[in-house]
């Protein structure tokens, strides 16, 4: 994987798995994450609001052993791990989808090189209200952590709010130059900003004040995280479309799919065979982006050379993962629409499979 900023490869790989482990824990309470020789330390649990205002949400402090020979110079961290939709109010929460101006929680102002013009960002507004409703709770943890690496993560709805969390201190460490360094990474989050923040923002490797490893981390084919409210109506008229129904329309967005088109393939030698139609659907802009850089996680079954004890070889199947990043504008062409790779068993069989190393045709470190 080589370098990502000042994140070496086994650094970063360790990252993702302790955030999965912390985001993961929150859906269960009373949950303590392991890894062995690193201990992790529950300083606070917030427990969810009656009316789903307040998510529920942890904060770690995670160290490494002492007796490590070798120290990790992004640890401790203070990891801020927000829990995704459980319950019908967190449900009715993530409804809120139009968007509102971030300026209640950050301005984006300050966490661009200052230029004579400015920018706005918008973000979900269920998100951005649950974001907000958290400061009271971590304001403090933060402030005072002995911790100088914060890392934000949660699955899901949680990954949409802990993406606010982070862009909010760190923009407020860059108005109070804090020598805090903040990260972000989210497992099959929801859209979040609009317009896409990742393409003003400084990439991953390249050098920028407090700012982390800021990564999207996401199943292939998982919904969730295309799903605003312009790709679901296109994945309903898509559906229609099947039986020959015209799309539907509102004020908002018109048409939002688009009826599938034949295009004949052939040539003059071919001529006289039957033609064949190929279909197409043109998917819309994406209204909402994912914070961070989009890293997909692929399974495949392959076959693999083995031995059957006596000599002769044997060919087995074998679930193997590919991960790999995909820019922005490619993600938004992808056709999403399975919810059971969504699920939290999928995502924490694929991080496993990344922290032993069996990946990218790697079979362990």
């Amino acid at each position: 994987m080589g370098l990502v900023g000042t994140f070496s490869a086994e650094v970063v790989l360790k990252i993702i798995s302790t955030a999965w482990k912390c985001a993961a824990a929150t859906y269960e309470e009373g949950s303590i994450p392991e890894t062995k020789n690193m201990t992790f330390e529950v300083l606070k649990c917030i427990k969810p609001s009656t009316g789903g205002s307040v998510k529920t949400a942890s904060v770690t402090l995670v160290e490494e052993s002492p007796s490590l020979p070798t120290r990790n110079p992004h640890l401790p961290v203070l990891v801020i791990a927000v829990r995704g939709s459980k319950s019908v109010v967190d449900f009715v929460v993530n409804a809120n989808c139009e968007t509102e101006d971030t300026r209640k929680l950050f301005d984006i102002n300050d966490l661009l090189p200052q230029t004579d013009s400015t920018h706005s960002l918008r973000a979900h507004a269920g998100f951005l209200n649950g974001a907000a409703a958290l400061v009271k709770y971590i304001d403090s943890l933060v402030a005072n952590s002995k911790a100088g690496h914060v890392l934000f993560c949660g699955h899901s709805a949680g990954g949409a709010v802990a993406s606010l969390l982070f862009l909010k201190y760190l923009s407020n460490a860059r108005k109070t130059a804090s020598p805090q360094t903040f990260s972000c990474i989210t497992f099959g989050s929801s859209p979040v900003t609009q317009p896409n923040i990742s393409q003003i923002l400084p990439k991953n490797g390249e050098k920028a004040p407090n700012l982390g490893l800021v990564l999207a981390i996401v199943n292939e084919y998982d919904l969730v995280s295309r799903a605003d409210q312009l790709y679901v109506r296109s994945l309903v008229d898509l559906y229609r479309s099947l039986f020959q129904l015209p799309p539907i329309k509102d004020d908002k967005s018109g048409e939002t799919g688009t009826t599938p088109s034949s295009t004949q393939e052939g040539s003059d030698l071919e001529a006289s065979r039957p033609q064949v139609a190929k279909r197409s659907w043109d998917l819309p802009a994406p209204e909402i982006w994912l914070v961070g850089e989009v890293v997909l996680l692929r399974t495949e079954i392959v076959e693999t050379q083995a031995n059957d004890g006596q000599g002769k070889p044997t060919v087995d199947m074998k679930r193997a993962l590919k991960v790999f990043a995909v820019a922005p504008e490619e993600f938004a062409k992808l056709l999403f629409c399975r919810i059971s790779v969504h699920r939290r068993n999928e995502y924490h069989k694929r991080v496993g499979l990344i922290e032993s190393g069996q990946f990218n045709a790697q079979n362990g470190w």
